[in-house]
């Protein structure tokens, strides 16, 4: 019973990511990337990226506090363009790494620290990881970050990657 009530479960998320995938297509928001949602089941949205054509899924165990740590990188032409790290079954972050992937006002990896702020005037600046700072909007459930290679943005300071994330406890 409970594999069942999974596949109808998973059956769900494959219907709201098709809707998704035919309004917006691989659009970034704080809510996820195109069909692939932020606590959406991982097997979904493994199937929706395999179904969708826009890479290829590849499954990366290492090793984190002693425990085996698995996230699937996306790939596409030997370049990665975003990875799915999932929590408890559920999507619950996504790294994205390639520029072909843009907020509704056209930010994503490579834009200028002037664009965010013009769009986003309420970002706060956090350490992020590697010594960089991200750009940070959190609208619970979810959380939007624009990474930089930089402590402190400047004007000359592009996006490294994008973070979208869950911010409930799974």
């Amino acid at each position: 019973m409970q594999h069942g009530k999974r596949m109808g479960v998973v059956a769900m998320w494959l219907l709201i990511a098709a809707m998704a995938w035919a309004g917006d297509a691989w659009r970034v928001s704080l809510g996820g990337l195109g069909p692939i949602r932020i606590e959406m089941p991982i097997d979904a949205a493994l199937q929706q990226i395999r179904a969708s054509g826009v890479g290829t899924v590849q499954e990366v165990v290492r090793q984190a506090e002693g425990e085996p740590y698995r996230h699937y990188d996306v790939m596409q032409s030997g370049r990665r363009l975003f990875t799915l790290e999932p929590a408890m079954n559920v999507v619950w972050r996504i790294t994205i790494v390639s520029p072909d992937f843009k907020t509704s006002e056209g930010l994503g990896v490579g834009s200028p620290w002037p664009a965010l702020t013009a769009a986003y005037p309420k970002l706060r600046v956090s350490p992020g990881a590697e010594g960089g700072a991200c750009a940070v909007q959190l609208v619970p459930p979810g959380g939007l970050s624009f990474c930089f290679a930089e402590a402190k943005p400047a004007p000359t300071s592009r996006v490294q990657k994008v973070l979208l994330y869950s911010t409930s406890d799974l």
